[in-house]
């Protein structure tokens, strides 16, 4: 199977020539609910469960906290390699090329431990558009999540009073009662990991795969490079290409404003150690 990434001419030529790829965040990408379908999902099973909305807007916040302090990395990713509406959005207005690599060779990759020269983990997941289907994937973690609530984790923390002044046992449920709450924070970082492979249904077309990795922002040390890009400075993490014993690239596809006769398309890839990739031209008649 071949995954496509549409891009300009400029990215194109960076990729090849220094054989990797950016991971860049996606909460900056062109779908302001990047990352947030996973929370709507979860406040509506909690909607339907009927707990109260005190816990409800608690929950939220929760969520809200992880959101903030938490941001996909992805590379994004098509079962479709010449798809006009990617050419439009992606690829320069027709003017840039799809890269078609081999997901064998992409899963591998995903699969090999980080190394001691700070080789970056990702993974590489099917984005998932099904609203039952993002249901049927968080629903385990939502049980997990219920269990907590049920047994008052979200619930107000006891507290001395006139008639309850501080006292051993209270000190002990308060005890428990932080313990509860730390709980939460469990199935909240397990649904993090899942944030940025569901997406709205309008995307659909699209037939998306993702190369992820996230970034937590805990700390003042944060573990990523920034590039600039119009009016936005973007995270990003660069994933190196190494030798597997496959190929990379299967086909690339120049876009149907791309003026770059194919031979020299396949002379740049050979210079660098891309062998017997097929090159063609778009077949869209886009102009």
């Amino acid at each position: 199977m071949t995954l496509y990434h549409y891009c300009d001419t400029r990215t194109f030529s960076e990729i090849i020539r220094n054989k990797s790829v950016w991971l860049s965040s996606l909460k900056l990408s062109n779908d302001s609910e990047e990352g947030r379908v996973v929370r709507n999902a979860l406040l509506d099973m909690v909607s339907s469960d009927g707990i109260s909305q005190i816990i409800k807007d608690r929950l939220d916040n929760s969520i809200q906290f992880f959101l903030d302090r938490m941001d996909g990395l992805g590379f994004c990713l098509s079962e479709e390699g010449d798809l006009l509406s990617q050419w439009r959005g992606y690829a320069e207005d027709g003017k840039g090329l799809s890269i078609g690599f081999n997901k064998e060779y992409l899963n591998a990759l995903s699969e090999r431990p980080a190394d001691a020269n700070a080789e970056m983990a990702f993974s590489l997941k099917k984005v998932i558009y099904d609203p039952k289907l993002h249901i049927q994937k968080i629903t385990p973690i939502y049980r997990y999540l219920k269990k907590s609530i049920d047994e008052g984790a979200l619930s107000d923390a006891p507290r001395p009073s006139l008639l309850s002044p501080m006292n051993e046992d209270l000190a002990l449920r308060q005890k428990a009662h932080k313990e509860k709450q730390s709980e939460i924070g469990f199935p909240l970082l397990v649904l993090s990991m899942d944030m940025y492979d569901l997406k709205n249904p309008a995307f659909i077309e699209e037939k998306e795969w993702r190369m992820i990795s996230v970034l937590f922002k805990f700390g003042d040390s944060i573990e990523c490079s920034f590039r600039p890009s119009g009016n936005k400075i973007i995270p990003y993490k660069e994933v190196k290409f190494t030798d597997l014993g496959m190929p990379i690239i299967d086909e690339v596809i120049l876009g149907p404003k791309h003026m770059t006769p194919p031979d020299v398309i396949s002379m740049l890839l050979n210079s660098h150690g891309f062998k017997d990739v097929k090159v063609r031209k778009s077949s869209a008649t886009y102009r």
